[in-house]
């Protein structure tokens, strides 16, 4: 891949360090939890922030205290909600933050789930998208869906991410993105074709949603200490 080549990786890290960069001004100490291959951590040491970075069952070995703790789509697959979040908050200074990008699995509905669908296997028929990445087909979409990302190794809802983080921080922001594009991205090639591909799903769930035509199944959480 050429230096600054673009790939799925880099459309998915790019929009979720763009989010993240906006709640952390004044936190430079920052941890990072999510996939080793996620680039977001390089885009924030990239604009000043002092980025450790960790997966989920390395937070009980830390030690360090940080300004603000990034979860790039790693709480909805954490084993233990309850204590990945006390881990944080041991974790966190003070004042810190909680910053979460993710997926809530149970917000679809029958339409966004066989457009979801629908692109998947259209991509996997021009021989772009891997079989394997396909979810079993299923006569019913929404048990397809809960069926196939469970087997991807989504645990938890955004409910239960909700009441998981209000238990020990204050919820400052709750937002509803496009989500679908990233479950795509991750069967793409790792070139500027797939990038291409990613940055299309993504523009056509983007405006889907804003016509009030498809749910949002992405979930941003920014929470604090401080209540």
């Amino acid at each position: 891949m050429a230096m600054g080549e673009s790939t799925p990786e880099r459309v998915r890290s790019e929009q979720a360090a763009d989010f993240a960069k906006d709640h952390l001004q004044g936190r430079p100490r920052v941890l990072h939890v999510g996939r080793p291959s996620s680039l977001v951590p390089g885009q924030l040491s990239n604009v000043g922030f002092d980025v450790t970075c960790s997966t989920d069952d390395m937070l009980a070995t830390l030690e360090n205290t940080f300004d603000a703790i990034v979860f790039s789509h790693a709480l909805s697959a954490a084993p233990s909600l309850e204590s990945t979040i006390a881990h944080a908050a041991a974790l966190l200074a003070p004042t810190g933050r909680l910053i979460v990008d993710d997926l809530d699995s149970q917000a679809i509905d029958t339409t966004s789930v066989r457009w979801y669908y629908d692109t998947q296997e259209l991509l996997h028929v021009a021989g772009v998208f891997p079989a394997e990445r396909v979810h079993p087909v299923h006569a019913d979409p929404i048990v397809r869906w809960r069926e196939g990302v469970r087997r991807e190794g989504i645990l938890h809802t955004g409910t239960e991410m909700r009441i998981a983080i209000s238990a020990r921080f204050a919820i400052r922001e709750l937002k509803r993105v496009e989500g679908y594009y990233r479950h795509v991205s991750d069967g793409l090639s790792d070139d500027a074709l797939g990038a291409a591909i990613a940055t299309h799903v993504r523009t056509t769930e983007r405006r889907l949603i804003t016509t009030d035509n498809m749910l949002p199944v992405g979930l941003r959480i920014v929470a604090d200490r401080a209540r």
